[in-house]
């Protein structure tokens, strides 16, 4: 479907295996709030959730993107990313948001205002990860903040959520996103290393901290696995400083 005239907010979702009991519910409250399009990408689910992705392209300004071998949350990503360039406009602002509950709709909404404000720039949803806060696992806790040490370390960008999913940015971007190399959770951190290098502004807003139970209709509440992704994630930050025998350690 082809876009309006007047800009408005397109959220994008990467989803495998998505909880019904927890998405649906979250795609609801996204469409109550008047959202332009939401965009879901099906990342190779299976035929055991072609049921909750019939529900999604059922419901009106969703469109569902599928194919059929799972590719990785970088690669569902620009599928999205490559479409929002051939359907919208410089008008529309656009975020993208995790399938797992972390992301609140509030949140969601808040990131899309600053992204608006600010379209030159690149929002990043900010997470609350001090050893004060209860909510967050140990692992998790520690994969992140130790990413975003090193990020501010080496690009000079402080205190910077590293591993949220929650970004916001204009349609200006769209093309540099889509250009960006990796396939799986190393994209998002080549994204920033790329804009870094390229001297983009990144806005840090803070959003709520959500760590859910794993419900009960899906294997796994989330595909990140904290320390080994979180390796991954240090490995791309020492690889695209130029650090290569750092990295080459840490693999």
């Amino acid at each position: 479907m082809g876009s309006s005239s007047c800009g408005g907010i397109v959220v994008v979702v990467p989803c495998y295996e998505p909880s019904a009991s927890v998405f649906l519910p979250y795609v609801k409250e996204l469409l109550n709030k008047k959202i332009k399009r939401l965009i879901v990408v099906d990342d190779g689910s299976g035929s055991e959730y072609a049921g909750v992705f019939a529900s999604l392209s059922a419901l009106e300004n969703v469109t569902v993107i599928s194919y059929e071998k799972n590719q990785g949350k970088g690669y569902a990503l620009k599928r999205a990313f490559s479409y929002c360039k051939q359907t919208f406009t410089e008008e529309d602002v656009f975020v993208t948001a995790d399938c797992d509950g972390q992301h609140l709709v509030c949140d969601v909404l808040k990131v899309a205002q600053c992204a608006k404000k600010s379209p030159s720039c690149f929002v990043l949803g900010s997470r609350d990860f001090s050893s004060g806060n209860k909510k967050i696992p140990g692992k998790s806790r520690f994969g992140n903040r130790f990413s975003s040490f090193l990020f501010s370390f080496l690009y000079g960008v402080k205190n910077c959520d590293t591993q949220t999913g929650l970004r916001g940015f204009s349609y200006l971007f769209l093309e540099k996103l889509i250009a960006v190399t990796g396939k799986r959770f190393e994209y998002e951190t080549n994204v920033l290393t790329c804009f870094a290098r390229s001297k983009v502004k990144f806005l840090k807003t803070k959003i709520n901290t959500v760590y859910e139970k794993k419900p009960k209709d899906v294997k796994k509440r989330t595909h990140f696995k904290p320390f080994k992704d979180s390796v991954v994630i240090t490995f791309c930050l020492l690889k695209n400083a130029g650090l290569y025998a750092f990295s080459g350690i840490v693999s």
